[in-house]
């Protein structure tokens, strides 16, 4: 398995208002630089609540991802196995 690089300042300040927002009993998990770390199973909640986020704010009136949608989806991404 490779390395992946950790998560940028903006990803994970995304990270945490989405968890914030949606999952606020993952907080504690949030710790910056080890969050690609976590077991599978904890990364798919935090997707979880980045996807409610998504649902959110992510999408433009012609249900489209906006500029945030876009960056929700890559922190998706970057969040799987």
């Amino acid at each position: 398995m490779h390395s992946r690089k950790p998560l940028t300042d903006d990803e994970f300040a995304r990270l945490v208002t989405a968890v914030r927002s949606h999952a606020p009993q993952l907080m504690d998990v949030l710790v910056r630089g080890e969050v690609l770390s976590l077991p599978l199973s904890v990364r798919n909640a935090l997707r979880g609540a980045v996807s409610d986020e998504f649902v959110a704010r992510g999408l433009r009136d012609d249900y489209e991802p906006n500029a945030y949608g876009l960056e929700l989806e890559h922190l998706i991404d970057r969040l799987g196995p």
